[in-house]
């Protein structure tokens, strides 16, 4: 039977240079730690290891966009007319930034939308 090949962990001099948990909030610490372990998986064939890495490069990039976006959304709430609104959602519990704006945004549409009913 052919033998299956396995990552082979890497010193820390060895890990790789971009910081995989830069966007990734504090509050997320099993996050932070899974990023530091697939920072440190060696891959025995160079193509895998190229492969690999490029996963890894797109969930660091894809959290970054988040995080900016994220952060686009909270500087222009304030000036949005149904800041309110929102503001009022996030007091609910586990209602975050991001859902109070998605919910009110779809509300807010769905209001100005005429009716296709009649």
């Amino acid at each position: 039977m052919p033998s299956v090949p396995r990552p082979v962990p890497v010193s820390n001099s060895k890990r790789c240079s971009s910081d995989t948990t830069s966007a990734i909030p504090a509050r997320h610490r099993g996050v932070r730690r899974t990023y530091a372990l697939l920072a440190d998986i060696k891959l025995p064939h160079p193509a895998q290891q190229i492969t690999f890495q490029e996963y890894v490069t797109a969930i660091d990039e894809a959290a970054e966009r988040v995080a900016r976006l994220t952060n686009q959304i909270a500087e222009l709430l304030p000036a949005w007319r149904m800041s309110p609104v929102v503001e009022a959602m996030q007091a609910m519990r586990g209602v975050a930034l991001i859902t109070a704006v998605c919910v009110v945004a779809e509300s807010a549409i769905s209001l100005a939308e005429p009716s296709r009913a009649s």
